[in-house]
């Protein structure tokens, strides 16, 4: 059963709604053609090194394997939960916000993730705290006094709309590098903005 979620609450387990959203981007076993390009499996969007990783943790058991997480969600989430929502802090912020947060955390690493929330909190405050990719007390101070001030939807508004930004500029930026390869980076970026349009319709309807 999906728990229904209160705007404004702080949720200090991974919400199965969070997980089952982004399960929807992050998709099944990878073909054979990618595993030869990786060198290793994915699924769920879980790699065989991160599920290696997970087990050495405790966090899931050894008796998991890459192929069994098409149907073992429960491993799935347990993984996600603490290596993307807990290690970020998501559970530190209010939803949406969180949400839009622990996507990125999924989608761009969980520097990215606080890299955004500083910005985000940046373009607000008129005492700028450093944007280091690192959460610590400074930036949730920063952030519940920003929160406070402007809510929760203008700030997950302003998030959402760097996210796009950080994924234009990479984009530009790779073109620039490596234009033959530009459709490839168009298709990346097509699929990006699909899954942040997800993201905005999300929370807006929150």
């Amino acid at each position: 059963m999906i728990e229904l979620l209160i705007k404004g609450k702080c949720y200090n387990k991974l919400p199965v709604e969070y997980l089952h959203r982004v399960l929807n981007y992050e998709g099944g076993m990878t073909s054979a053609k990618m595993q030869k390009m990786e060198g290793f499996k994915t699924n769920r969007g879980i790699t065989e090194p991160a599920l290696s990783a997970a087990k050495q943790k405790g966090i899931v058991s050894n008796s998991v394997t890459i192929e069994s997480l098409t149907t073992d969600l429960e491993s799935v989430r347990k993984i996600y939960e603490v290596n993307e929502y807990l290690e970020s802090n998501a559970d530190k912020l209010p939803h949406p916000l969180a949400f839009a947060y622990f996507d990125i955390a999924v989608n761009g690493g969980v520097g990215r993730a606080v890299l955004l929330l500083q910005e985000t909190i940046n373009s607000f405050s008129t005492k700028p705290i450093a944007v280091d990719g690192g959460f610590g007390p400074n930036t949730l101070s920063a952030f519940n006094s920003v929160i406070a001030k402007v809510g929760i939807d203008k700030f997950v508004n302003n998030y959402n709309a760097l996210r796009g930004a950080f994924y234009k500029n990479l984009t530009d930026k790779s073109i620039a590098k490596k234009p033959d390869e530009k459709d490839y980076y168009n298709t990346r970026m097509k699929a990006w903005t699909s899954r942040l349009n997800s993201t905005i319709k999300y929370t807006e309807m929150c």
